[in-house]
């Protein structure tokens, strides 16, 4: 690098630029060289460009950016990495003016960097644009400084669990951020030797299956840890696996193999038998102390599925085991390889953990108890991921439940358990989780219309957003006695009630539910079918009305039509035919929804007389509602 006015000339494509924001007087460039790698870099001037250093040389770099509030902070990216040993390395920053430079080694993936911006809402928060991934929304870098970043995973382990497919297995790592999961790297070469390199998605448990491989073909893996602020720790050990040749064999293999210390001088084995023409299973073991190879221990007949071993069994080792089905020289894959230590302290752990969800409020978990030698269990629960465990619960000596009252709506809970003496720990026993759903809202304004001597509609207010669909009840005569008649789907808020009986009340409620989550129920509404014989129709002077049960007519008092003259004595009637006994209502409202004019009769067949003399001219609306009817008319007053 160097510092003259003249290097201006040898810019081939500046791609950047940036004012200081508090002193004018500073710029800074990128430019992004193809030919002369002395002028490729970061470039600063301080007084307004009249002379210019180079504070980084950095190929094909693209975007610069300034923190407006401290404006020694700069953040660049770039085409090409800094070290092809760097993650991320395309991404660099400096706090000091561009005195000292850094990468950002918290971006979880190797990829040409295209621009950078910094979030307008989140001091720390940064947005990267790389070649061929989109966008990246993280921590800024020197926002992560002070505390550590994640431990490197350790004893990455890959076996091959079927054809096209291997599980990687690694301890866990640990975070002071809190652990948000892994990345697994892979790497191989197809059958033209060409060479690929891929990654996982976010894997939050502590093992990967690898699914849809090539056969006969050795694969690399590594393993890096991300916590929840975005660093991403150390690299761990490469773990290479070749995958099983091609043809799949036609013995299926045994599943759920366990391993259980019965003393220091016998360990029981057991697993599921999935295979229906096996003619025996082979147990293999190995001396995990001075052994480097499994050895076949025992040939057991179709259909077994358990094993005591006590032979040759050394006091305080740990023995690992292997169980494969065989037809004549075919064998199975592999079943899942699992360990007991015949040493009196070890614990074996705790199988077939199950949680669930009874309320809102409550997780229930029960699992096996497989040790008599613990003082007790201790329960560990996490509410962000299945790694950032902490004890919850601590329960007794053959206790094989607990419940955990301690949770709320709207968060995933995961579990894991193990027990315990003075002198040890157990393993883990399987992880499970359980989503606790978020409260569920009441549906409202629940109304039953009755439309026919058989049929009544429901309608309500759907005011939730994470139900499954609503249960209809209904109750008979009473409001008592509901039974459940109907469920809809999400977003439904009407349903018909057929095959009635005539002159009968009907009683409603609902409810909204999710899974075995239920809403409270709505306000109830009921209303009666209409009856077999309809009542006479409106007769006014000697004059029948014509009308069918739950229609409704206006005509004016002196001249029976549609329209009313307040000026020469006219009212407005509104004839109405019902179908049950009951209140009867009449409201006049303005087009605007303005009520006028209400009143209420008993009559089942009548009318309703209004006397609009201080009304203006216009058009109104008459609304009758009561036992078998629901209508609306409109009214004309004309001047």
């Amino acid at each position: 690098s160097g510092s003259s006015s003249d290097l201006q000339d040898y810019w081939r494509y500046p791609t950047s630029f940036a004012v200081d924001p508090v002193d004018p007087d500073t710029l800074w460039l990128v430019d992004y060289d193809l030919h002369y790698i002395y002028t490729s870099g970061v470039w600063k001037s301080t007084d307004r460009g009249a002379t210019w250093n180079m504070v980084y040389s950095f190929r094909y770099g693209y975007s610069i950016v300034l923190d407006k509030n401290a404006p020694n902070k700069a953040y660049v990216a770039g085409k090409y990495y800094v070290s092809s040993d760097s993650y991320g390395s395309s991404l660099i920053h400096t706090v000091d003016g561009g005195a000292t430079w850094g990468s950002n080694a918290y971006v979880p993936h190797r990829k040409r960097g295209y621009s950078t911006t910094l979030d307008p809402n989140d001091p720390t928060k940064i947005w990267y644009a790389f070649y061929g991934m989109g966008m990246l929304h993280g921590p800024r870098p020197d926002s992560l400084s002070g505390v550590a970043e994640p431990t490197t995973p350790g004893n990455v382990q890959g076996v091959p669990t079927g054809p096209g497919q291997i599980t990687v297995t690694w301890d866990p790592a640990t975070a002071e951020a809190g652990l948000k999961g892994y990345h697994v790297f892979i790497q191989y070469r197809d059958e033209l030797n060409r060479r690929h390199n891929e990654k996982s998605c976010l894997i939050t448990d502590n093992s990967y299956v690898h699914s849809g491989l090539l056969p006969d073909t050795e694969y690399r893996y590594m393993v890096r840890a991300e916590d929840l602020d975005g660093r991403v720790g150390g690299r761990s050990d490469y773990e290479f696996v070749t995958t099983l040749p091609a043809g799949a064999p036609s013995v299926d293999t045994p599943t759920d193999l366990f391993a259980t210390m019965v003393s220091t001088e016998q360990i029981h084995l057991e697993w599921q038998d999935a295979a229906d023409n096996e003619t025996g299973y082979k147990v293999e073991r190995l001396n995990a102390r001075d052994g480097v190879n499994y050895e076949q221990i025992a040939d057991l007949p179709a259909g077994t599925e358990s094993y005591d071993d006590t032979t040759g069994l050394a006091q305080g080792t740990k023995y690992f085991y292997r169980v494969r089905a065989y037809n004549g020289s075919e064998n199975s894959y592999y079943s899942n390889s699992s360990y007991a230590v015949t040493d009196g302290s070890f614990i074996n752990p705790p199988r077939e953990l199950e949680a669930t969800d009874v309320s809102q409020s409550q997780v229930d978990l029960a699992w096996d108890d497989q040790s008599s030698n613990e003082t007790g269990f201790q329960i560990e629960r996490s509410s962000v991921t299945n790694s950032n465990y902490m004890q919850v619960a601590v329960v007794g000596a053959d206790v094989e439940s607990y419940q955990d009252t301690a949770v709320l709506p709207g968060i995933t809970y995961f579990y894991r358990v193990r027990g315990y003496n003075v002198d040890n720990q157990s393993d883990y026993s399987n992880q499970v989780y359980v989503q606790i759903p978020m409260n569920i809202n009441t549906p409202a304004d629940l109304t039953a219309t009755a439309v026919s001597q058989t049929q009544i509609d429901l309608d309500w207010t759907d005011v939730s957003d994470n139900e499954e669909g609503f249960k209809i009840e209904r109750s008979e005569s009473d409001n008592a006695h509901f039974v459940e008649i109907a469920t809809t789907t999400a977003g439904i808020n009407a349903y018909q009630d057929q095959n009635l009986t005539a002159g009968t009340t009907y009683y409603y409620r609902i409810r909204a539910y999710n899974g075995t989550y239920h809403s409270n129920y709505s306000v109830q509404a009921f209303v009666m079918t209409f009856t077999p014989q309809a009542e006479d129709p409106p007769v006014v002077d000697g004059v029948v009305i014509p009308l069918n049960p739950g229609e409704a007519k206006v005509l004016g008092s002196v001249e029976s039509k549609g329209a009313v003259n307040p000026d020469n004595g006219d009212t407005a009637r509104i004839y109405y035919l019902g179908n049950g006994t009951g209140e009867f209502k009449c409201m006049i409202f303005t087009l605007n929804g303005e009520l006028v004019w209400e009143s209420t009769q008993t009559s089942v067949s009548g009318y309703f007389e209004w006397m609009p003399k201080d009304t203006a001219s216009g058009v109104y609306v008459s609304y009758i509602k009561g036992p078998g009817i629901n209508k609306r008319k409109k009214i004309i007053i004309i001047r």
